[in-house]
């Protein structure tokens, strides 16, 4: 864009463009009062010039490729004069996910369903080492993010490849609500608004689910104490375990591991009777 100063004071902007219908270049112009803020002045004029331009493209039936976010921003420029502020708003936020997802300069005549497809398969997050670093807890009273309750409740946690599998579900279906509900989380499991998930409200969820399909009551914690088991009839250390649990000294991760441990022995002791050597 150029611009020079007339003789009455006024500056006047202009830009050079390629007619849609002669293919010929050609020069438009605008002319403002000086308002003593240069910076500002220059954008009014840009975006004025950029304007007329497009409405000349657009009054000639040929429309270039445009973007997303210059799409977005056509929009919900319309949608600011024919709807409620309101209705505006909620448009615009599900558009900022869109756009963000796809990408801001992705070009409009070039989306496809496979070209979103993939990008709701593509995770932005890279699994290097496999690993879940607790650091931090969240407090739903004071609402607030601290440190872990205790030192050992600092740790890494490994990531099985099945449990890699579905973490990958799991961030694809919040991208998938993202789009559909028009928020934004930086979460890996939020509450729906992309908020922090409630413990007590999911705990009630879970208990009175586990109820109804497999006919007890279950807790959340109690998943702890069968991964415990688990990791025991594994023959996984009790040191390895009470670490991946965040334990330093829980009477009940011992408590759970003996048991599994003397069942096995007896198990073994069943096994060994059976075997006869003469």
């Amino acid at each position: 864009m150029f611009k020079r100063k007339l003789p009455s004071g006024n500056i006047q902007y202009g830009e050079w463009y390629l007619d849609p219908l002669t293919d010929k270049r050609k020069r438009i112009t605008i002319t403002l009062t000086p308002s003593g803020r240069k910076k500002i002045d220059d954008t009014v004029a840009a975006d004025a010039i950029n304007a007329k331009i497009r409405e000349i493209y657009e009054s000639s039936g040929h429309v270039d490729a445009i973007t997303l976010k210059l799409l977005q921003d056509r929009y919900i420029e319309y949608q600011k004069k024919h709807v409620k502020p309101q209705t505006a708003e909620n448009d615009c936020r599900h558009l900022n996910v869109i756009v963000r997802l796809l990408g801001a300069d992705t070009l409009s005549d070039r989306l496809s369903a496979a070209y979103v497809s993939e990008k709701l398969d593509a995770d932005p997050v890279t699994y290097v080492d496999e690993v879940i670093h607790v650091t931090k807890t969240y407090s739903m009273v004071i609402r607030s993010i601290s440190t872990t309750k205790t030192a050992t409740s600092t740790r890494d946690v490994d990531v099985q490849p099945e449990l890699a599998v579905c973490i990958k579900r799991i961030r694809k279906f919040i991208r998938e609500e993202e789009i559909m509900y028009g928020y934004r989380t930086d979460l890996f499991l939020p509450a729906f608004g992309g908020g922090y998930i409630n413990y007590d409200v999911y705990n009630k969820y879970f208990r009175e689910n586990c109820e109804r399909i497999l006919g007890r009551r279950l807790t959340p914690h109690a998943l702890r104490h069968t991964h415990t088991a688990m990791l025991a009839e594994a023959g996984v250390p009790l040191e390895t375990i009470s670490r991946r649990l965040g334990h330093s000294d829980s009477k009940i991760t011992k408590s759970v591991y003996m048991h599994v441990t003397e069942g096995m022995r007896n198990q073994d002791r069943e096994r060994m009777e059976k075997v006869r050597i003469l």
